[in-house]
């Protein structure tokens, strides 16, 4: 499974208008190649679309231009296997801290961001009554330089 996984990255990223290619990589493999192009169309538009929404105030405190190239190279390097796509954003703050484009004040709101993200879509139950005071569950503290 790891082989194929392997194979659909290279494909997906590096010729995703040739899905022949990702079909000559198992042979005997029977495939329908038009509905493994939708999926060499889709994976790259969804990564981008999820970190996009994910980033929106990060991506806008980046020089023009630099947003695509970055994307892409951090999905290069992080690469998504839980089933839930969202996940691939998880290492996105701390990995832009040590990137040129990115800065300590664009990865302190990317941080918040994804944070905002997680608290947002958590499961964690709130209690409908309580015996005393106290915090919120889904609080989260967050150290910012900025």
């Amino acid at each position: 499974m790891t082989r194929f996984h392997e194979s659909l990255e290279a494909y997906v990223w590096s010729h995703p208008e040739n899905p022949e290619l990702m079909a000559e990589a198992h042979p005997g493999w029977d495939v329908n190649l038009e509905r493994l192009a939708i999926y060499g169309e889709f994976i790259p538009s969804y990564v981008e679309s999820t970190l996009e929404a994910l980033f929106s105030s990060t991506r806008s405190l980046l020089a023009p231009g630099t947003w695509e190239p970055l994307w892409r190279r951090y999905y290069a390097l992080q690469t998504s296997v839980h089933y839930e796509i969202n996940h691939l954003a998880h290492e996105f703050p701390e990995w832009l801290r040590t990137q040129p484009e990115g800065s300590d004040m664009a990865a302190d709101v990317a941080l918040f961001e994804l944070t905002r993200h997680q608290v947002f879509t958590s499961r964690q139950e709130i209690p409908t009554q309580v015996e005393a005071l106290s915090v919120n569950p889904s609080l989260t503290t967050l150290q910012l330089g900025h």
